[in-house]
């Protein structure tokens, strides 16, 4: 496994810190990060509310944004007020306060639209690379297809061009 550059994560799990960025140091990405957050409150209010027939969603996600920005101030006062300061730990204390405010899984429709999206083109998509007849071709196009399902999981920004992109998701 050395020549894949992985050996560090494999041979010692313990050693491994996924968050390389470490917002205490670097105080402009510190600025850049909370103040991203900071925008993003807005949007989550919005797209809770939109997705939500429950009649106290309104209160419940401007209790979920005062929750959050304050947080948010906090470690604009004290970024070690809970903890190592790093992307992660932002992205889980607005866990934190969607949780708290009974939003247990805020993306749950898109979700659901996005695995019903990727189902109903899955048997086309397999036609369209089983009539691929190059070996090498057939394999860079299943790969893109495994990274790009990554990427949609993986990209913060990707879950903000949801909210406001049509919902139509191509795999193709």
């Amino acid at each position: 496994m050395e020549h894949f550059g992985l050996s560090h994560i494999l041979f010692e799990p313990d050693k491994y810190n996924p968050d390389t960025l470490d917002l205490l140091v670097d105080e402009e990405a510190r600025e850049y990060w909370l103040n991203t957050c900071e925008k993003l409150v807005e949007k989550y209010v919005k797209y809770a509310i939109s997705n939500t027939e429950d009649p106290t969603v309104e209160i419940r996600a401007l209790k979920y944004k005062t929750c959050y920005v304050e947080a948010l101030k906090e470690l604009r006062i004290n970024p070690l007020a809970h903890g190592q300061l790093t992307i992660r730990l932002l992205l889980d204390v607005s866990e934190t306060c969607l949780r708290s405010q009974g939003f247990f899984d805020l993306w749950k429709q898109q979700k659901k639209y996005e695995n019903e999206s990727a189902l109903s083109q899955f048997r086309s998509r397999l036609a369209e690379i089983d009539r691929i007849h190059d070996f090498r071709q057939r394999w860079i196009e299943i790969c893109y297809g495994v990274l790009a399902g990554i990427e949609i999981d993986v990209i913060i920004k990707g879950s903000c061009l949801v909210l406001h992109t049509p919902k139509t998701i191509k795999f193709s």
